[in-house]
């Protein structure tokens, strides 16, 4: 019994302790996302595109996942 109430305990622990790593990335990530404007780049099957924030382009040459994008040059 007291076995299963220390592995219990540890499993707790380290769920606790997760769920504060999981937060700071979550911080992290948005910090990014701020100093980059939301601008990210993708690859989808071999092209290259500079994915741009909504609203960037009023008539986008290229969209990706519903956001405006850019294809970058493969040359």
């Amino acid at each position: 019994m007291r076995w299963l109430s220390a592995s219990i305990q540890s499993r707790i622990e380290t769920l606790a302790t997760l769920h504060v790593r999981i937060e700071q990335r979550r911080e992290t990530l948005a910090e990014i996302e701020d100093t980059t404007w939301g601008v990210t780049l993708r690859e989808i099957d071999g092209e290259r595109f500079v994915v741009l924030p909504d609203g960037t382009l009023d008539d986008p040459p290229w969209t990706v996942g519903g956001r405006p994008a850019l294809k970058l040059s493969s040359k």
